[in-house]
């Protein structure tokens, strides 16, 4: 829907591709409409801190309710199961491994916060994210992380003061086993 005539829109890059020599584009969606044919999409993204049902979160402390703060949190280690999809990844789903969320920065007070968070839980969330995909051919084995710098949500892998570069360590340990 962001992409006016999405479909004859990729059919178009496809075409571009295949006359300069590349056999062609495999165009995947983030939070794309359920038939990914009909936006001429091949895959798409499956990140599960968009599908997090209410009863995930934890129910607002008293102090948010009475300043009517809507705040979404809930700890890491308790997500980390939701951010998997249920049921296991089809052809053309491709995981997403979430190092962390927060919101704050840019929702203020509808945000939504994973919380407690650290580098082992995160090699971890790896660790299943790249089991869950592992007997998918060599090509079609991808995986995303999201993000490397998206400060404004809480949610980056690049080193911090608290952590340094323990992040990138875990994801370098946990992918090296899995290769």
């Amino acid at each position: 829907q962001e992409v006016p005539d999405a479909k004859n829109y990729f059919e178009y890059w496809r075409e571009l591709a295949v006359k300069r020599g590349f056999p062609g584009l495999h165009i995947i969606g983030d939070a794309p409409p359920p038939n990914l044919a009909d936006c001429g999409l091949d895959g798409a993204l499956y990140s599960g801190q968009r599908h997090l049902t209410r009863d995930v979160w934890q129910d607002p402390s008293p102090w948010e309710v009475l300043h009517s703060k809507s705040l979404k949190k809930v700890p890491y280690r308790q997500v980390m199961k939701h951010l998997l999809k249920p049921g296991g990844y089809k052809d053309g789903d491709y995981p997403v491994i979430i190092p962390n969320w927060d919101t704050t920065p840019r929702l203020g007070n509808d945000a939504m916060i994973f919380y407690d968070l650290d580098p082992d839980l995160f090699e971890l969330h790896v660790e299943q994210t790249l089991a869950a995909v592992a007997t998918r051919p060599f090509e079609e084995n991808l995986v995303f992380i999201r993000a490397w710098n998206e400060w404004a949500e809480g949610n980056y892998l690049e080193p911090d003061l608290q952590f340094g570069d323990a992040y990138l360590k875990r994801l370098h340990r946990a992918v090296t086993r899995h290769d």
